[in-house]
């Protein structure tokens, strides 16, 4: 199966990092997601309960990132992961982090994480 939902450049602010003022103050963050889940269903029903409400996942994923907080973008994305692979039809999911400005010394680049499950 390799029927997939791509959903891309979901905004987010969140409070992720080692230091403490990341966490206090939060920061903005880019989340990637590709969903593996049959969609021949919904492709002969054209009926929103045979897939995934898209907006949905995306209030899911900003709920998360909002809600909660964590220290690496590593356990951020697998907690994103966990909550996607809840709905028994999802078969596979990759969760891709990004960290646009993260606060580290002489560097104006972004960081990302990418996990699959």
């Amino acid at each position: 199966m390799r029927d997939t939902i791509h959903l891309k450049q979901i905004n987010c602010y969140g409070y992720c990092g080692v230091f403490a003022e990341e966490r206090a103050l939060g920061q903005r963050f880019v989340i990637d997601i590709d969903v593996q889940i049959n969609l021949e269903p919904a492709g002969h029903s054209d009926a929103l309960h045979d897939t995934l409400d898209y907006g949905e996942l995306i209030k899911m994923v900003q709920g998360v990132v909002a809600g909660e907080q964590f220290f690496l973008l590593e356990a951020m994305a697998h907690t994103l992961a966990v909550r996607l692979r809840s709905d028994p039809r999802v078969e596979r999911v990759r969760v891709e982090v990004h960290k646009p400005q993260p606060p580290i010394p002489n560097f104006g680049g972004s960081v990302s994480i990418e996990i699959w499950r």
